[in-house]
């Protein structure tokens, strides 16, 4: 997320709230994040992920999204 959501890549080129795990999680819990991260795959929008990575956040959404 501090990869990809912040910084130069995205959401106006500074940390954002998009590094916060408790923004996150309510995008996780009403559905956008996995609709447009997984789904659509429409975020991140400058600079895509590898497909990997998209690999293993399904798999932390498959299993409950835990904060490491």
């Amino acid at each position: 997320m501090n990869s990809y959501c912040g910084g130069i890549f995205c959401h106006h080129g500074k940390p954002s709230i998009w590094t916060k795990y408790e923004t996150v999680k309510i995008a996780i819990e009403n559905g956008s994040f996995k609709r447009e991260v997984i789904d659509k795959k429409s975020m991140p929008k400058r600079k895509k992920l590898p497909e990997a990575k998209y690999q293993i956040i399904k798999k932390w959404l498959e299993q409950g999204a835990l904060q490491k």
